[in-house]
C-alpha cells in the first residue's frame, strides 16, 4: 500500500480492497485525525510512528519514537538464517539477537522455529519494554529473554560461564557517523544508537565478530546485516578472524549487498588445549 492508502485503511478500518469497493467519506472526527497525520508528515515524522504501526512479513508491530522501525531488508536477512535452519534441521535451541529493538527479528525466528529460545539483547530499557508487548501480543514471550545488557558486556558473562549459541543475528547500527545528518528527515526521527555505527560503520560490527567468534557452537550460524559497499570489509574481517568459513553475501531488493552470513569453524579434535606460561594454547595430539 503506499502512504495514503496505509492512513485511509487505518482511519476507516478496513482493508485496502474494501477501501475502493466502500469509498464512504471520512466523517468528521476521522478527518480530524486524517489532517493531524498529514501535518505530521509534512514535519518529517515516519509514518509507522504516527500510526504506531510497522508490518515486517506477516506481523503489525507496535512501534513508536522509542525502536528503530523495521525494513524490509531485515526481512532477507531473517529469511538467510531461516533458510539455513530448514536445510539443516538442527539443533537450532539456542539464538542470540544483539540490538532487538522492535522485537521484530527475535518474534519471527521464535514463531518460525518453535523449538528455539531467544535471548534478545538490547541497552534501551525503553525498546525492550516495546519488544516484550510484541513478543505477548504474538504469543512467544515464554520463549524469548530479553535482557537489558550491552553485547560486550553479555559476551564476556557468558564466555565466563561457558555459554554458547547455535546462531547469532542482528541487524546492528551500520550508518557511519558523519552521514547520520544526511539521512532524510524522518530516518532521523529514529533512535540514535540504532543508526549510529560509529567512523566507518563497522564499530559494533567488529564486536559481533569478535564476539561471536567466542560463543558460538562449532558449525553455528553468523547472520548480520550490513550498510552499502561495506561487504568487502566485513567480509575481511571474518576471514582475518580465522573463526568463519563459508562467508555468503546475499543481496537486497535493490541488489545490494545487504546480509552476511558465515559458520563458525570448529575447533578440530586433533587439536585440544594446553598451557604455556599461564596462557592456554593449542597443540596437535
Amino acid at each position: 500500500m503506499n502512504e495514503h492508502e496505509w492512513i485511509m485503511t487505518t482511519l476507516k478500518g478496513c482493508d485496502r480492497l474494501n477501501l475502493y469497493l466502500d469509498p464512504q467519506p471520512l466523517n468528521e472526527v476521522q478527518e480530524k485525525l486524517r489532517a493531524d497525520i498529514y501535518r505530521r508528515r509534512q514535519d518529517g515524522e515516519p509514518l509507522q510512528y504516527i500510526l504506531k504501526r510497522a508490518d515486517f512479513f506477516d506481523l503489525a508491530l507496535y512501534v513508536d519514537r522509542r525502536v528503530f522501525i523495521p525494513r524490509p531488508e531485515t526481512e532477507i536477512l531473517v529469511d538467510a538464517a531461516l533458510q539455513v535452519a530448514y536445510r539443516e534441521p538442527g539443533p537450532w535451541d539456542l539464538i542470540l539477537e544483539c540490538g532487538t529493538g522492535s522485537g521484530n527479528i527475535a518474534i519471527s525466528l521464535a514463531r518460525m522455529l518453535k523449538k528455539s529460545r531467544i535471548t534478545a539483547l538490547d541497552v534501551s530499557r525503553d525498546a525492550l519494554d516495546v519488544a516484550a508487548l510484541n513478543a505477548r501480543k504474538y504469543a512467544v514471550m515464554d520463549r524469548i529473554s530479553f535482557v537489558p545488557q550491552a553485547w560486550g558486556d553479555f559476551i564476556k558473562s557468558a564466555f565466563r560461564a561457558g555459554q554458547k549459541f547455535d546462531m547469532i543475528i542482528s541487524n546492528p547500527p551500520y550508518i557511519p557517523t558523519d552521514q547520520i545528518s544526511d539521512l532524510p528527515a524522518d530516518v532521523r526521527h529514529e533512535p540514535i544508537q540504532a543508526l549510529d555505527g560509529g567512523a566507518d560503520g563497522l564499530n559494533l560490527i567488529r564486536l559481533i565478530i569478535g564476539g561471536a567468534a567466542e560463543i558460538l557452537r562449532g558449525h553455528g550460524l553468523l547472520a548480520v546485516e550490513i550498510g552499502d559497499g561495506q561487504h568487502h570489509r566485513v567480509k575481511g574481517l571474518l576471514e582475518r578472524s580465522g573463526a568463519f568459513e563459508n562467508i555468503t553475501l546475499i543481496e537486497d531488493y535493490r541488489r545490494i549487498l545487504r546480509v552476511v552470513i558465515a559458520r563458525h569453524r570448529p575447533i578440530p579434535s586433533t587439536i585440544q588445549p594446553g598451557t604455556h606460561n599461564g596462557k592456554t594454547h593449542y597443540s596437535r595430539k
